[in-house]
C-alpha cells in the first residue's frame, strides 16, 4: 500500500481551539431573548404596541412560556438526561397555582404561583432522585413520571371552582379583585404596565440560568456531570446530587411555564402542556461547535513498518486518512496497484483494511462477542443470530490467547480487556492490512508477547502491519521498517530498522540526540509515619488481606498482570466499591472514604485514573475547566461565584508549569493529542493540592520525551514530600520509578521488592513472584 498525501508545510495533531461566535449566532435561544427584549422596549417607550387587541401580544406571551419549557428542557440535557415529563410538570405546577388561587384565598398577586413552583419543584426532585439512586435511564423515569402526573392532574383538576377562571375572584381576596386578566399579565416594572409579567419573568430565568452555568461552581459542575459522568465522580462532583438539583430546576420552571400558560389563557386546565414536549427540546439546541482538522504528508511504502512520532506528530490523523476518518486535502492513496478513495471507516473494512485505535470504539452496552462481530454479525432469515457469535470470538480471542466471557458486557471489563477485545475485533474482519494505534498500551509484557506472536503469524501470511507505539523496545523487536513523523510531515520514509539504533529514531522523533533521563537524587525517610495503610483489607470486588504502607515523599508501586486488581482496589479505597473488612488509615486515623469526593475534599487523595477518555478528562470542555474543576469549592465566592480571572490564573500556572501543548485555555480537551491530555488530567490533582497522589497508567500512549517528562514530574513531586500510589504495566517504567513494588496477582498481594532499580534483578524477582504460586504473602515472608 502506498501513500502520496500531499505536502502542507506544518500539521500537528493539535487542533485549534474553535473561533468563538457571537451570542446571538452561537446561542439559539438568544434569538428568544433578544426578541423578547425588544419587545419590553418597543412596550415601554409605546405601551399600545402591547395592546392585546393586537396580534403581537399573544404571540409574545406563547414565545415566553415556550422558552420557560425549553430551559426546563435544557436543565435536564445539562446533566445528560431528558425529561420527558416537562409538560405534566407545567400542568402540575399549574394546578397547585389554581388550587392556591381557588381554595387557599392566597393574598398576594406575587404569591399565587408559589404552590405551583412548589409542586414543581417537589416533582422534579423526585425524578431527580429515583435517577440517581436507582441508576435507571431518565427516559425510562421521566416516562413513568409522566403517567404518575397525569393521574395527580386529573384529581386536582376535579377539585378546581369553574376551571378557576382569574376572572372569578372568591370572596376574601381583596388583593385580586382590582386586576383583570390584563393587569395579572402585565405587570408595573419599568413604569410601563404594558409590558407583561410573563416576558418578565421569561428574561429573569434567562439571565438567571445565564449565571448558574456561566459563573458559578455548581452550574460548572451540573455541565461536567452531563459532559462525562465517570470523570465528574473522580473529580469529586457529588454528581448524585447535581443530578437532583438539575431535575429540580427542571420542574420549577416546567411549572413556571405552567403558570404562564394558565395566566396567558385566564384559565386552569388540566390540557396545560399536552403541546411542550416538542418545543421543550427545539429550543434547547444551542448550536456547535466549528471543527478544524489537519492533513500529514507522507511519503512511502507501509508495509511490516512502524510509525513513529511524537505526541501531535500526525501519526493518528494518518490512521484516520487510511481508514476514511478524514480526507486528505491532496496526493494519492494506492491500493493493490489502483488509486482509490476512501470516505467512510466502513468502506475502509470492506476493502480490507483494518485498524485498532488508540482510543477504544467499543459499544459498552454490548457483549465481548457483539462487539467483536460487530462489522460482520452472523444472521440467519434476515435476523441477527446471536448465539452464532460465540464461535469467531471465541476463536479471535483464542488467537490472543485470552480467556473472556464471550456474553460478559465490555462496560464490566478493565481497559486492558477491553484493549484485547479491540484487537480481536480488527482481527474478525480478516484485514488485508491492519493499523495498530497503541495496541499495547494497556497490556502488560506478557500479553505484549502474546498480540505480537499474533502480528507474526499474520505477517508470515502475507498481511501488512502498522505498528504505531511509543514503546521502542517493541518496535524493534517486531518490526522491519520505520517511517517517522515530526510536525506532521515525514522525517524517515519506510528504512530498514536494522539500521537504525535507538537513539537514532529518538532523535529523529524529537529533532535533537537522545539523552537519558537522570533523575537527581532522592531519599524515603522510612521511619516517617504512613500516609496510607491498608491493613488486612477486603473488597465486594474479590480482594482478599491486602496490606500496604505509603510514606511522604516515597513512591510504592502496584504492579501485576490484567485481572490483576490493582485498578480495583484503589477504587475501593476512594469509596466506589465497598470494603468489606480490614482497615484503612490516612494521616494516622481511621478512614471510612464511601466517595471520590469525601477522598478529595476530607483526606485530599487526588487519583489520575487509567482511562483518560472516559474518567479523566471532560473531552468537550475546556481545557480551564478541566483543570480547575478540583478547586472550584475553594475559589467560589458568595453565591458560588468563581472569578474567571482566578480561573485561568490557576490553569494557566499549571499549563505552564507542565508544558501542555494548547493553542488557549478555551480549547476543548478532546482537541488534544493523547499526552496532552494526560497532563491535563494530572494538572487537576496539582491544582488541590492533594496529600496523597494515586496515578494509574501515567504514561500510557505517550511518545518518550513525555514519558520523560512525566518520569520527572513524578520524581520531583515525591522529592517534594507527596506520597505516590503508583500503578503501571511497564516494568521498566515501575522499575526507573518506584521505591518499593507491592505485586499482584488475582486479587491478592503476592509480595513486595525493595526497589534497587537493576532492571535485570529486580524485573526477575519480579516475574518469579507473579508466577510463583507458591509464593508466601505474609508481610514478614516477603522477598527483599
Amino acid at each position: 500500500m502506498t501513500t502520496a498525501v500531499g505536502p502542507p508545510d506544518t500539521v500537528t495533531e493539535e487542533r485549534t481551539a474553535p473561533r468563538r461566535l457571537p451570542f446571538w449566532v452561537n446561542q439559539r435561544l438568544g434569538l428568544l431573548l433578544l426578541v423578547i427584549a425588544l419587545s419590553v422596549l418597543f412596550g415601554a417607550l409605546r405601551p399600545a404596541f402591547l395592546d392585546q387587541r393586537l396580534v403581537l401580544f399573544p404571540l409574545l406571551r406563547d414565545v415566553a412560556t415556550l422558552t420557560v419549557v425549553a430551559l426546563a428542557q435544557m436543565v435536564a440535557l445539562s446533566v445528560g438526561h431528558m425529561n420527558l415529563a416537562v409538560g405534566r410538570m407545567a400542568a402540575f405546577g399549574a394546578m397547585f397555582a389554581g388550587l392556591g388561587y381557588d381554595r387557599l384565598g392566597v393574598p398576594m398577586q406575587v404569591g399565587l404561583p408559589v404552590p405551583g413552583l412548589a409542586a414543581g419543584a417537589a416533582a422534579g426532585a423526585v425524578t431527580g432522585w429515583l435517577i440517581a439512586r436507582t441508576g435507571v435511564s431518565s427516559f425510562v423515569v421521566t416516562l413513568a413520571m409522566d403517567f404518575a402526573l397525569l393521574g395527580l392532574v386529573s384529581l386536582l383538576y376535579s377539585a378546581l371552582t369553574d376551571d378557576a377562571a382569574f376572572t372569578t375572584h372568591p370572596s376574601g381576596i381583596d388583593a385580586l379583585r382590582s386586576y383583570s386578566l390584563a393587569d395579572i399579565c402585565a405587570g408595573p416594572i419599568c413604569g410601563s404596565p404594558a409590558v407583561p409579567q410573563i416576558a418578565q419573568c421569561t428574561v429573569l430565568a434567562m439571565l438567571g440560568l445565564g449565571f448558574l452555568y456561566g459563573s458559578t461552581r455548581i452550574g460548572r459542575e451540573l455541565l461536567l456531570t452531563g459532559a462525562n459522568p465517570a470523570a465528574a465522580e473522580l473529580s469529586g462532583i457529588p454528581t448524585g446530587r447535581r443530578i437532583l438539583l438539575a431535575h429540580t430546576l427542571s420542574g420549577l420552571l416546567a411549572a413556571l411555564a405552567g403558570f404562564m400558560a394558565a395566566a396567558g389563557t385566564g384559565t386552569f386546565r388540566a390540557s396545560i402542556g399536552d403541546d411542550f414536549m416538542l418545543p421543550s427540546f427545539l429550543g434547547a439546541v444551542l448550536g456547535g461547535t466549528l471543527l478544524t482538522g489537519g492533513v500529514v504528508s507522507v511519503l512511502g511504502t507501509l508495509l511490516g513498518t512502524a510509525l513513529l512520532g511524537e505526541n501531535g506528530a500526525g501519526k493518528s490523523t494518518l490512521l484516520k486518512v487510511l481508514t476514511g476518518v478524514h480526507s486528505p486535502d491532496g496526493g494519492t492513496l494506492t491500493w493493490c496497484g489502483q488509486q482509490v478513495q476512501l470516505r467512510s471507516p466502513l468502506e475502509a473494512t470492506r476493502t480490507g483494511i483494518g485498524v485498532v485505535h488508540q482510543e477504544r470504539n467499543l459499544i459498552p452496552g454490548f457483549s465481548v462477542a457483539e462487539n467483536i462481530t460487530l462489522q460482520n454479525p452472523p444472521s440467519h432469515r434476515g435476523l441477527i443470530d446471536r448465539e452464532a457469535m460465540t464461535a469467531p470470538a471465541l476463536a479471535c480471542l483464542a488467537e490472543l490467547g485470552v480467556e473472556l466471557d464471550p456474553r460478559q458486557l465490555v462496560r464490566e471489563l478493565s481497559v486492558a480487556q477491553q484493549q484485547l477485545v479491540e484487537t480481536a475485533k480488527a482481527l474478525h474482519t480478516q484485514s488485508r492490512v491492519l493499523l495498530l494505534d497503541e495496541p499495547t498500551a494497556s497490556l502488560s509484557p506478557q500479553e505484549a508477547e502474546r498480540l505480537f506472536e499474533v502480528i507474526r503469524r499474520l505477517a508470515g501470511r502475507g498481511a501488512c502491519v502498522v505498528f504505531v507505539s511509543h514503546k521502542l523496545e517493541e518496535v524493534f523487536a517486531v518490526c522491519d521498517t520505520v517511517t517517522v513523523l515530526r510536525d506532521g510531515k515525514s522525517v524517515l520514509e519506510s528504512a530498514p530498522l536494522a539500521d537504525h539504533t535507538h537513539d537514532d529514531i529518538v532523535g529523529l522523533m524529537v529533532g535533537r540526540a537522545h539523552t537519558a533521563t537522570e533523575l537527581r537524587p532522592r531519599t524515603v525517610d522510612r521511619s516517617a509515619a504512613p500516609t496510607l495503610v491498608l491493613e488486612a483489607v477486603s473488597t465486594a470486588g474479590g480482594h482478599r488481606d491486602i496490606s500496604l504502607e505509603v510514606r511522604p515523599g516515597e513512591i510504592v508501586g502496584l504492579y501485576g498482570l490484567v485481572g490483576a486488581g490493582r485498578s480495583e482496589l484503589v477504587k475501593s479505597v476512594l469509596g466506589l466499591d465497598r470494603i468489606t473488612g480490614g482497615e484503612v488509615r490516612v494521616h494516622g486515623a481511621p478512614a471510612r472514604i464511601t466517595s471520590p469526593r469525601q477522598a478529595l475534599h476530607e483526606f485530599g487523595i487526588g487519583y489520575v485514573t487509567e482511562n483518560r477518555k472516559e474518567e479523566g478528562v471532560f473531552l468537550e470542555q475546556p481545557v480551564v475547566r478541566n483543570i480547575t474543576v478540583t478547586v472550584w469549592k475553594r475559589l467560589a465566592r458568595a453565591l458560588g461565584f468563581v472569578s474567571a480571572r482566578e480561573e485561568r490564573d490557576t490553569a494557566q500556572d499549571l499549563v505552564d508549569r507542565l508544558g501542555i501543548r494548547i493553542s488557549g485555555l478555551q480549547q476543548n480537551a478532546g482537541e488534544l493529542s493523547g499526552g496532552n491530555q494526560q497532563k491535563v488530567s494530572l494538572a487537576k490533582w496539582l491544582a488541590a493540592d492533594t496529600k496523597l497522589l494515586v496515578i494509574d497508567e501515567p504514561t500510557v500512549g505517550v511518545d518518550v520525551r513525555t514519558k520523560r517528562a512525566f518520569h520527572e514530574l513524578i520524581w520531583d513531586l515525591a522529592a517534594g514530600g507527596l506520597p505516590i500510589l503508583l500503578i503501571s504495566s511497564d516494568l521498566a517504567e515501575m522499575v526507573t520509578l518506584a521505591d518499593r513494588i507491592v505485586v499482584m496477582t488475582d486479587h491478592r498481594v503476592r509480595g513486595e521488592i525493595d526497589n534497587d532499580r537493576d532492571y535485570d534483578r529486580v524485573s526477575g524477582r519480579v516475574i518469579r513472584l507473579i508466577h510463583d504460586r507458591d509464593a508466601v504473602c505474609s508481610r514478614g515472608a516477603w522477598p527483599r
